[in-house]
């Protein structure tokens, strides 16, 4: 029993050491101005987190942050605020078959970590609400878990591959 106690602290120990690291971000916004802004503003709150690094490129990332926002207004025509919604999507295996973002997303090994909508005055406001979404939404609990679904799903995917190719040859 001690055994086996031992064998499962050490075996949580590795998960959360394993997802403590720092994780590579890359934000797609939209091309308008209150997306772009609030992907700076974002990108200043992941910029000083020692959890996450920021990435130019969407090829060298473990995840993507979708933002796009678009200003509200009443009926009159007065500007009201913003809505803002962000999807987040994780790319966990080294794998190189899956390593590339595209390659994962086509052979449906991503992992999508959240979709999130929030309205605010400021943009501001939408880029801090849309921040700790993301933080609550990437604790290493949820990474491992999704890490242990896109290693099932790359399984699956191989094992389809091999029965493809059997049936192709007509075995």
């Amino acid at each position: 029993m001690k055994r086996l106690m031992i064998a499962l602290l050490s075996l949580a120990a590795g998960c959360w050491g394993q997802n403590s690291k720092t994780v590579s971000v890359t934000l797609l916004a939209e091309k308008n101005d209150a997306s772009q802004k609030a992907s700076e503003e974002m990108a200043g709150k992941i910029g000083s987190s020692s959890r996450y690094e920021l990435k130019a490129s969407s090829k060298d990332t473990k995840m993507w942050i979708n933002i796009g926002c678009i200003p509200l207004q009443n009926n009159a025509g007065s500007h009201t605020g913003f809505a803002c919604s962000e999807h987040v999507t994780y790319f966990p295996l080294e794998d190189t078959r899956f390593k590339d973002p595209v390659l994962a997303i086509l052979r449906g090994i991503e992992v999508n970590l959240s979709s999130d909508i929030t309205a605010c005055a400021q943009i501001q406001d939408c880029a801090s609400d849309m921040f700790n979404h993301f933080v609550q939404d990437t604790q290493p609990e949820r990474l491992t878990t999704a890490e242990t679904r896109a290693s099932v799903d790359a399984f699956n995917w191989g094992e389809a591959q091999t029965y493809g190719a059997r049936q192709s040859n007509g075995r």
